[in-house]
């Protein structure tokens, strides 16, 4: 599903489309459903600036990273391969 992208646009899309459903619908679920991230803040630590009713996440910050990083970088390697052969 490249909704109209093509080349390195559909890669980033493809990461980008991963991250979403990571942060809005796989990661809260599965905190509800079987504890998987606990997450709290750090006092005094590098985000201390944000109020704690807003420093909340569902995983840990590399985690989207990680859902990012895989589709982007295994789609561009397809795009690679399928302009080489």
């Amino acid at each position: 599903m490249s909704l109209g992208f093509s080349g390195l646009s559909a890669s980033m899309m493809a990461g980008l489309l991963a991250l979403l459903f990571d942060l809005i619908v796989l990661e809260p679920y599965l905190s509800r459903t079987i504890s998987l991230w606990k997450w709290t803040p750090v006092e005094g630590g590098y985000f201390r600036f944000i109020p704690e009713r807003l420093n909340r996440f569902t995983a840990p910050p590399g985690n989207y990273v990680v859902w990012y990083l895989f589709p982007f970088i295994a789609n561009s390697l397809l795009i690679v391969l399928v302009y080489l052969f």
